[in-house]
């Protein structure tokens, strides 16, 4: 066995997450799967389904989630499967140089959309790590 050593880790839980619509101000609240990284909201925009997903494993090199965005059918009504033919994903955080800020940009067809993530941490726990090399 090789050498070990203890370091402290930090763990930051989040509690909350909400997209903002850059235009409207509209703020889009997720829900959290159990044991999952990612936080999800179905919207229609301009009569088109598509579920939303904040992905926390998924970082980018600013290490902001990842927004992935997936086209969905009606097969009756309030009854939806994932299109296979028009799928998105992997939709990164960009800067706006004009406006100093950064956010994600949706295009599909002629939606266009401007958001933010704001993402409420409810705690940080200090945990103390065995390592083993």
């Amino acid at each position: 066995m090789g050498a070990s050593k203890f370091e402290k880790i930090k763990v930051v839980e989040i509690e909350r997450v909400k997209l903002i619509d850059v235009d409207s101000g509209e703020e889009i609240i997720l829900s959290q799967r159990p044991r999952s990284y990612c936080w999800f909201c179905n919207r229609t925009i301009k009569g088109k389904e598509f579920q939303l997903r904040v992905d926390f494993n998924d970082l980018d090199i600013n290490e902001s989630p990842t927004l992935d965005a997936e086209l969905r059918e009606e097969i009756s009504p309030g009854r939806f499967k994932h299109s296979k033919e028009e799928q998105f994903h992997h939709t990164y955080e960009q800067y706006d140089e004009l406006k100093g800020e950064w956010r994600y940009y949706f295009h599909f067809e002629d939606i266009t959309w401007q958001l933010f993530i704001k993402k409420t941490v409810n705690m940080t726990k200090q945990l103390q790590a065995r390592i083993i090399s």
